[in-house]
């Protein structure tokens, strides 16, 4: 059978073994600067960033909502989150797509192994489609169907067809909310095109021609459960706890929390932090801290959001992430 750490409850031995690791790394700000700890929500998230963590989120949208994002990731690799949401009466549907550059590498080849002139390049992107609906005054749910790529170059190719899900629930006047998330539930990525042919010389001394059946690699499935709590301290000043508790198939546990203080609904500043029992295992881990500012402007709202997180190996990663609501 597959062998248990009774620390973390991890399944140890498939550590490593999915594809599309990379799904599970926030691309905008407030989500990094909270360390994934938004399932259930805050108010200083907008719409489209809380349904990152928790599709149900959406419902923090109260208008129209468009949001980009960058994040400098490690080794010059840069991400760009682009998404659009609109709220219908006690409904929210969203457009959402995330796009990995990984920059351009040599082509080494049999017959030039320290490469030439011709390069090749990898990406990967996620697209997706959500919908939320608010059913009491305390429950909302949400879902958001996704299709997620990988390309090596132009002959090498996967994809994966997925589903988030997720459920809020809010008492009302108590500044408690609570939040129940699945993520990238799906098929297996599967992989073709012709980086997969070969040629080669048979027994018989005749040249023959094939194709490399691809192994299918499942994703990254999790299961998150946060909660929280706002508190007014003045009528200028509040603060914000929020904790989560994520388990991820083919990686550890996860525990994260964070504490955002909010200035008159104008400037906040964020702290979070997630941890991991087995660190060396894990590459995001430790403390991130962001700010913010929120802009109104007539009836429109103008975010501007900035995270600095630590990492344990390579550079620090860096999000900046520009949102309106009108």
């Amino acid at each position: 059978g597959v062998a248990q750490d009774v620390r973390t409850g991890s399944n140890v031995n498939r550590l490593g073994t999915a594809a599309g690791m990379w799904l599970l790394v926030p691309t905008t700000a407030q989500t990094a600067s909270f360390a994934m700890s938004g399932t259930a929500g805050t108010n200083s998230m907008s719409g489209l960033d809380a349904a990152s963590q928790n599709p149900a989120n959406l419902m923090l949208n109260m208008g129209t909502n468009a949001m980009f994002s960058r994040l400098n990731y490690v080794a010059d690799i840069g991400v760009n989150t682009f998404g659009v949401a609109q709220r219908f009466g006690r409904s929210n549907v969203s457009l959402s797509v995330s796009s990995w550059d990984l920059g351009d590498e040599v082509l080494r080849t049999e017959s030039e192994p320290d490469g030439g002139e011709v390069t090749w390049s990898a990406s990967n992107m996620v697209a997706g489609l959500g919908f939320a609906r608010q059913f009491t005054d305390r429950i909302s749910a949400g879902v958001t169907a996704k299709v997620a790529t990988e390309a090596l170059g132009d002959d090498l190719h996967g994809s994966s067809v997925l589903a988030d899900a997720g459920i809020n629930y809010v008492i009302p006047g108590q500044g408690l909310r609570f939040g129940v998330a699945v993520r990238n539930i799906g098929t297996a990525m599967r992989y073709g095109g012709d980086g997969l042919a070969f040629d080669g010389i048979g027994p018989d001394g005749k040249a023959i021609t094939g194709t490399v059946d691809a192994e299918q690699y499942e994703l990254p499935a999790s299961l998150d459960f946060g909660v929280s709590y706002q508190r007014p301290f003045s009528p200028d000043v509040s603060m914000t706890l929020s904790t989560n508790f994520r388990s991820v198939q083919y990686a550890n546990d996860q525990v994260a929390g964070a504490v955002a203080i909010n200035f008159r609904n104008l400037f906040y500043v964020n702290g979070g932090y997630r941890y991991e029992p087995n660190t060396e295992d894990a590459f995001i881990t430790g403390a991130n801290v962001g700010a913010g500012l929120n802009v109104p402007f007539g009836r429109s709202n103008v975010k501007l959001d900035y995270t600095y997180s630590f990492t344990r190996v390579l550079n620090r990663m860096q999000f900046i992430t520009a949102s309106v609501t009108f």
